[in-house]
């Protein structure tokens, strides 16, 4: 901890928190949520809307996280990379300004674009939100598979040369001249993620 600490404060990482005991929120919030992603999921009768519960999972990992670091979080992995779209509207009244999940979550919500950007991020909100709105990434589930399943059974000089042969290929093609460097993702299933900024 201490270590992350320094890092952290010298900005050479940015860590993130999760929710308090790892439940997910959509479902902890209302059950009805799993419907979104699954229309036709047989549910239990009883449904369950537990606002407060959602709310106290995310500002006791606030709050402990801010006691560890000695300042708050900044941005959150949803347990599992679950989101819904009550659950993002709710996170910037936590102080949160961003939330990661997957890539396979933006592919099967509505955009009109017909499909993911990975480089991009993405905004949610409504003006109910008191302005605040909140970034939304999506890991490279490719780059994140292969750091939580493959790499480890590489020759390691091999793996770190393919990691980063593929995090600049995830980078093509060019932005334009101007934009940000692109934002590549990764959050293996692991205890540890990283976003990889591509320079050229």
């Amino acid at each position: 901890m201490p270590l992350y600490r320094r890092l952290q404060e010298g900005g050479r990482i940015e860590l993130s928190v999760t929710p308090y005991y790892h439940p997910i929120l959509p479902l902890l919030l209302d059950s009805e949520s799993a419907r979104e992603a699954m229309p036709d999921v047989r549910l239990p009768r009883a449904r369950i809307q537990l606002p407060e519960d959602c709310d106290e999972q995310v500002r006791s990992a606030v709050a402990a996280y801010t006691a560890a670091f000695g300042r708050p979080p900044a941005g959150m992995w949803p347990s599992e990379g679950s989101l819904s779209d009550a659950v993002a509207r709710r996170l910037p009244g936590h102080g949160l300004r961003w939330a990661a999940s997957d890539e396979e979550v933006l592919a099967h919500s509505t955009l009109e674009s017909g499909g993911p950007d990975l480089r991009s991020a993405y905004l949610v909100g409504d003006g109910r939100t008191g302005g605040a709105d909140l970034a939304l990434i999506f890991r490279h589930k490719r780059l994140s598979d292969l750091i939580g399943f493959s790499y480890m059974h590489w020759d390691p000089k091999e793996a770190a040369r393919d990691f980063v042969e593929q995090v600049r290929r995830a980078a093509d093609p060019p932005l334009p001249p101007g934009d940000p460097p692109p934002l590549v993702p990764v959050m293996p299933t692991l205890d540890a993620s990283t976003s990889c900024r591509v320079s050229r």
